[in-house]
């Protein structure tokens, strides 16, 4: 079955279940009105969470370079349409897809395959500028949070409950960095243009080179922009938004590329098709249309 379930199919799966039910799945318990592109949000946040629930297991977030070592692009394009299968059965399938017989890199490159095939992004392109321009502004960090919690806050609760549940996640991950070696800097790093990406693919691959999305994405993580509590990167425990800003400006000042813009997104928007290249997907996983197969949630 296509990744992007037939429109019929997902409608003709949702009248069968009450209300009720439908609550349940997004775990909102919010009556607005479920239009198909809240039902594609709300499958791909069911495989997101299939991902992540397993993830968290057995001390698979220890991983050394769990998200940046790459997991074969071969098998994540045969386990996710397995996963968009369950989860557009819902409750009422029978047989679940193991996922004890993957690799952690394969689930963990799933999971950002998921996310990457979102159409159209997370962020509307006024709400990426505003991010952006706020993360950059002279302002103090209060006032840069300020902004992001606005502008966050106006995006669909569909979009919002992907967004909370991967951040929410993201800090766990973060919490094992002393054994996975991804802090809070390379886990915003590798997330930043899946999670941000723009709906012009160049906009988001010369921003990634220019640390500018890592910026923005490591705000979001270690502020209650969008969680509950400030984030400190170094304890990994809940903190204040003043004892924050020391160790975000640090974190910040290791985000900026050395690269050269052009060549990284060369790398992003036009990637190696070659057959050896199809084996697996690296860490730095680009938003390009063609690398998404014009496929979409």
């Amino acid at each position: 079955r296509e990744l992007n379930l037939v429109d019929s199919e997902l409608r003709s799966h949702w009248e069968t279940r009450d209300m009720d039910k439908r609550q349940g799945w997004n775990g909102g318990g919010r009556e607005d009105a479920y239009d198909m592109e809240t039902l594609r949000l709300e499958l791909a946040l069911r495989i997101i969470r299939r991902c992540t629930d397993w993830l968290k297991k057995k001390d698979r977030l220890k991983e050394e370079g769990i998200f940046r070592v790459s997991g074969s692009l071969v098998r994540i394009n045969t386990l996710t349409p397995k996963l968009a299968d369950e989860a557009s059965i819902g409750d009422g399938a029978t047989v679940k897809v193991d996922l004890d017989e993957e690799q952690i890199h394969t689930v963990a490159g799933t999971l950002k395959h998921t996310l990457i095939h979102i159409d159209p992004p997370l962020l509307p392109s006024q709400t990426w500028k505003a991010l952006l321009d706020a993360q950059f502004s002279k302002g103090s960090l209060k006032a840069r949070v300020d902004i992001f919690k606005e502008r966050l806050a106006a995006l669909s609760q569909a979009r919002l409950d992907i967004l909370r549940h991967v951040f929410t996640f993201l800090r766990e991950i973060v919490s094992e960095q002393a054994s996975n070696r991804m802090g809070a800097a390379n886990v915003s790093r590798v997330f930043s243009a899946t999670l941000f990406r723009h709906e012009d693919d160049m906009k988001s691959a010369l921003y990634l080179a220019g640390g500018q999305l890592p910026a923005v994405a490591l705000t979001v993580l270690l502020s209650d922009a969008l969680l509950d509590t400030c984030f400190h990167p170094d304890s990994c425990k809940p903190c204040s938004l003043d004892d924050l800003a020391t160790a975000l400006g640090e974190a910040e000042s290791g985000l900026t590329s050395t690269s050269d813009p052009q060549m990284v997104a060369h790398r992003i928007v036009a990637p190696d098709l070659s057959e050896d290249a199809e084996e697996s997907t690296g860490g730095l996983e680009g938003p390009s249309s063609e690398g998404r197969g014009g496929n979409g949630w």
